[in-house]
């Protein structure tokens, strides 16, 4: 179940990684958030937030990551709609 993110409160998160791995942190960032929404547990607009971009922008940054929008279970896009 996808949780609201009306009030919540950030968290910092600090991961290290070899120099020699190919990614940029906000590429890693974007990459986490995607993985996320792939496994439902959060929302396209979640994701949005998140990375403070447009819904726009992250359903169309997901195939970057091998992430289809529609793999979402079908409670999450009735949720996408809803928030829309």
């Amino acid at each position: 179940m996808i949780n609201s993110f009306t009030h919540y409160e950030p968290i910092n998160l600090t991961i290290n990684y070899p120099q020699s791995f190919d990614m940029k942190p906000r590429d890693l960032q974007f990459f986490l958030v995607a993985k996320l929404y792939e496994a439902g547990k959060i929302s396209f607009g979640q994701g949005a937030e998140m990375l403070n971009i447009s819904k726009r922008t992250f359903i169309e940054s997901l195939g970057i990551y091998n992430v289809s929008m529609f793999e979402s279970s079908v409670e999450n896009l009735h949720t996408d709609i809803e928030n829309a």
